[in-house]
């Protein structure tokens, strides 16, 4: 990852761009870490809410997540 200090964050549901500038490449490190899991997490409740509600109407058909739910988060 070497020396990078900018953060961006892309959301696919409301079209921005947003961009982060860090003086401590740790720094960055860190909040993109806690971005993937903050996404990984939301992606996950969506597949379990979607399971719960199938489940409930006694459907059993494939649960797939929903494809608005696309974060895009990578560094420069």
């Amino acid at each position: 990852m070497g020396h990078k200090r900018t953060l961006v964050l892309e959301s696919a549901q409301s079209q921005r761009t947003m961009q982060f500038h860090f003086t401590d490449p740790e720094v960055v490190k860190y909040v993109r870490k806690i971005c993937l899991l903050q996404t990984s997490f939301y992606k996950e409740s969506v597949k379990a809410e979607q399971l719960a509600e199938a489940q409930r109407n006694n459907t059993y058909s494939m649960v797939s997540t929903d494809q608005s739910v696309r974060e895009f988060i990578y560094l420069n």
